[in-house]
């Protein structure tokens, strides 16, 4: 499982590689950015792909995290990732991931 460390609400969290045909979990982990007392009340995430597929986050029981799933199906495709978090002070935050499908590095 990969992991984001998310410590501020600046968007971008960067771009990943995954092998074409997988399906990859991830992490997104808030504790950073998240005040005491403030939780995850809702996460979506959704793909600009017509090929690939994200999963419905479920969050942690501590509703300071999310896992979601990055299901590939194409050769060769780049699209973006939109993580969208709603915490229980009435904030909506949302992150972009670059997502690279290509086969792996030689």
């Amino acid at each position: 499982m990969r992991e984001f460390e998310i410590v501020d609400t600046v968007g971008f969290l960067g771009q990943i590689r995954q092998v074409p045909s997988t399906v990859e979990k991830y992490r997104a982990r808030l504790e950073g950015l998240l005040e005491k007392g403030v939780s995850i009340t809702s996460v979506a995430a959704a793909v600009t792909s017509t090929l690939s597929t994200a999963s419905a986050p479920a969050e942690s029981a501590n509703e300071r995290n999310c896992t979601f799933t990055i299901t590939t199906t194409a050769t060769v495709e780049e699209f973006t990732l939109t993580l969208t978090v709603v915490t229980t002070d009435g904030q909506t935050l949302k992150f972009f991931l670059l997502v690279e499908v290509a086969s792996p590095l030689s």
